[in-house]
């Protein structure tokens, strides 16, 4: 935006009354739909645990802006990936590796009640 200030926006969704899912689906077009080169949004989403829809809301926001940021490492990333672990899986190397991982780190764990 040529040097000025994003202008910062709240977007407010969701309540304790029956109509929260469609105010829930109004904030998420709200979201979708905004000017993020315009505005800097802050989602505010209002239930029991607020705090922590706003948290999460807004990683979840920040981690698809980094996948559309980097689409193309992403792809090559786990184009990789997918073939080591297919190649791990034709040798029998991927068996044998989660036999190992189940035998020493699984079976000897012990949850804490």
């Amino acid at each position: 935006m040529d040097g000025k200030r994003k202008i910062r926006v709240a977007v407010v969704f969701g309540g304790r009354g029956p109509e929260h899912p469609i105010s829930c689906l109004g904030g998420g077009n709200v979201l979708r739909a905004i000017d993020r080169d315009k505005y800097e949004v802050i989602p505010i989403g209002i239930a029991g645990f607020w705090f922590l829809e706003i948290t999460s809301l807004m990683y979840i926001i920040n981690v698809l802006n980094f996948f559309k940021r980097n689409a193309r490492m992403v792809s090559r990333v786990g184009g990789v990936l997918l073939v080591v672990v297919g190649l791990l899986e034709v040798t029998g190397a991927w068996t044998a590796a989660i036999t190992w991982l189940k035998d020493h780190w699984f079976d000897s764990y012990i949850p804490s009640l």
